[in-house]
């Protein structure tokens, strides 16, 4: 097995191991979110002629504590969903650091002109993985899980970022929206092979493609 082939399973790997770590986390994080969403429908539902004690008293059944322990309940809720949050991100960076490191290590190199395909990613995987690589030239890394991709143009290319996404859009479904050197996009997967194809028109056929993630 050649070292590209095991960088690439690698990033796999962890991709994986990650995707069920995070999912853990985001469900505690959905729960406490499904809560709060709970907790507005419920005051919501309460008219004007409820007084103030129904309505304290509807809080405390949602936080599942006492009236006199609200604010402290609601205080803590406020401080997990934050810690879950930070949680996230901290794990998604690490996660995107070692996937790039891998990819580096063998399969690309910094002026490639690049697209990845992270399977079991979404854009927020897609945006962290991107700011990872840093790659000089062009790069478009698409997230399947959710049909979002970025692309971003380095220092070494002469190309706006925006106007290949919006080029490679022109007969896609979806939309893009950013910058010279940042643009985020989606609709369906026929967007990918729209932003595959304009990356290899630039790239003159010589495209560097790879894939994470299952299968």
């Amino acid at each position: 097995m050649n070292s590209m082939i095991t960088a690439l399973l690698v990033a796999g790997v962890i991709l994986a191991v990650t995707n069920a770590y995070w999912y853990r986390r985001e469900k505690a994080l959905r729960d406490g979110l499904e809560t709060s969403v709970g907790w507005d429908e419920t005051i919501a539902g309460l008219d004007g002629a409820d007084t103030a004690d129904r309505r304290l008293d509807a809080v405390a059944d949602i936080l599942d504590t006492s009236v006199e322990d609200v604010p402290a309940a609601a205080r803590s809720l406020d401080s997990k969903v934050r810690d879950l949050q930070r949680s996230v991100e901290e794990t998604r960076e690490t996660w995107a650091g070692i996937a790039a490191n891998a990819l580096r290590t063998d399969a690309v190199e910094p002026d490639d002109v690049l697209v990845v395909h992270l399977v079991g990613g979404t854009g927020e995987d897609a945006r962290a993985l991107s700011s990872a690589l840093d790659q000089d030239n062009l790069t478009a890394v698409c997230a399947h899980e959710d049909v979002t991709f970025v692309l971003t143009a380095g220092t070494m290319s002469d190309e706006s970022a925006i106007a290949v996404a919006r080029a490679a859009m022109v007969d896609a479904p979806g939309g893009v929206g950013g910058s010279e050197t940042l643009a985020q996009g989606g609709g369906d997967t026929d967007c990918f092979d729209s932003i595959e194809e304009a990356l290899a028109e630039k790239a003159g056929n010589n495209l560097t493609v790879v894939s994470l993630g299952r299968n």
